[in-house]
């Protein structure tokens, strides 16, 4: 993985941490190394959630690897928690600036159960 793909994807957790929590939900943890599983730790009425955070960047879709999906609904089996995958598309503005900072038009759509894909 690039430092590109590191901030690409810590960019993603953030945006979802930040909708999860103005729609109320309370973050446990969040955690942006890439090889962890799940990113996303939070209380979603009352009900504990392990969500996996994909980012990519245009044209590329986020999806979920079955393999994650497995070790989460595993994990999550353990300690009563409902699984959730977050994609996060990211559509480069322009090149970056003298700081190396980037601006995106993000897509986040909100998270979806991990039953339902």
């Amino acid at each position: 993985m690039t430092s590109t793909d590191s901030k690409d994807h810590q960019l993603g957790i953030n945006v979802v941490c930040q909708y999860l929590e103005k729609d109320g939900a309370t973050i446990k943890g969040a955690n942006g190394d890439l090889g962890q599983h799940p990113q996303v730790v939070a209380e979603i009425e009352g009900r504990l959630h392990f969500i996996a955070v994909v980012t990519v960047r245009y044209p590329d879709e986020a999806r979920l690897d079955p393999n994650t999906k497995a070790l989460l609904l595993e994990h999550a089996s353990k300690h009563g928690a409902t699984v959730a995958f977050a994609p996060v598309g990211l559509w480069p503005t322009g090149d970056r600036d003298a700081a190396g900072q980037e601006g995106f038009h993000v897509k986040y759509e909100g998270i979806q159960s991990v039953s339902d894909l």
